[in-house]
């Protein structure tokens, strides 16, 4: 059997804890979407792709501590498995992403529909008031598609603008709820409208997910090929020189080396 180049090796090592800790960072990951998906009663949707994911991690974490020992001890049998593993994986995970990107404007049509059938606001229901309220807090915005006017005279308090709002601000309608304040100066309320914040925040999620699992995919097929690199020399037979023997070493003709001292 022959043996593995040490570069070629420590290569192999280093990509594959590469990927035990990526997969453990997916499972992390799918582990917190799993627990936000369920406190938000989201989760009879999202539980097909979370499943995926859990499977995914696993399964690339268990193929991670195989191939370390397949490299270590010289293992083929580790390193078949390994390598078979990570390419199943690695072609699964790339087709998924390549599925997905045409979803990508999908989801965005999806969302903007969503947030537009809450229209007219005054005629909303409370959990959509709510959860509209929530989102102008955090993203500084009021209203869905032409801002604040789409909530009509009542305005919530959640478009009103704090001293470190970093979206443009304009004085509330005089015909609105917050017109005044108690103080008798002029309320500000942000002009943004949210969909349009939305929007970008979801491309730009979805952008980061597909980059990530592109890059996932990538180690997961590269560290496969260094597998099979391995497992070729593994595979490879050493050529022993032969060894030939003369008729005076059988005989046992040798000289005798002494020190110049006894020569003297």
């Amino acid at each position: 059997m022959g043996r593995a180049n040490v570069c070629l090796k420590r290569g192999y090592v280093i990509l594959t804890c590469l990927t035990g800790v990526t997969s453990a960072l997916l499972l992390a990951a799918t582990l917190f979407g799993h627990g936000y998906f369920a406190k938000a009663e989201e989760i009879d949707e999202m539980l097909p792709g979370i499943t995926q994911l859990y499977v995914f991690g696993i399964t690339a974490l268990l193929l991670s501590f195989l191939g370390v020992y397949g490299a270590s001890k010289e293992k083929k049998w580790a390193l078949t498995v390994f390598a078979s593993g990570m390419t199943l994986i690695g072609l699964i995970l790339f087709v998924e992403t390549m599925t997905a990107i045409p979803g990508r404007k999908e989801a965005v049509d999806l969302m903007r529909q969503e947030h537009l059938a809450m229209l007219p606001l005054s005629q909303a229901q409370d959990s959509s008031k709510a959860e509209l309220s929530n989102i102008q807090a955090n993203l500084d915005c009021c209203g869905v598609e032409n801002g604040y006017e789409d909530w009509g005279y009542d305005i919530p308090e959640s478009c009103v603008c704090s001293e470190d709002s970093t979206n443009e601000c304009v004085p509330a309608p005089m015909n609105s709820s917050l017109s005044v304040a108690t103080t008798g100066e002029h309320i500000k309320i942000h002009k943004q409208p949210c969909l349009p914040i939305l929007i970008i925040l979801v491309k730009m999620v979805i952008d980061i997910i597909l980059a990530v699992l592109m890059v996932l995919t990538l180690i997961w097929i590269v560290s496969a090929v260094l597998s099979i690199a391995i497992l070729c020399q593994l595979k490879q037979k050493v050529e022993v020189p032969p060894v030939a023997y003369s008729a005076e070493a059988k005989s046992g003709n040798y000289t005798t080396l002494r020190d110049a001292s006894e020569n003297a």
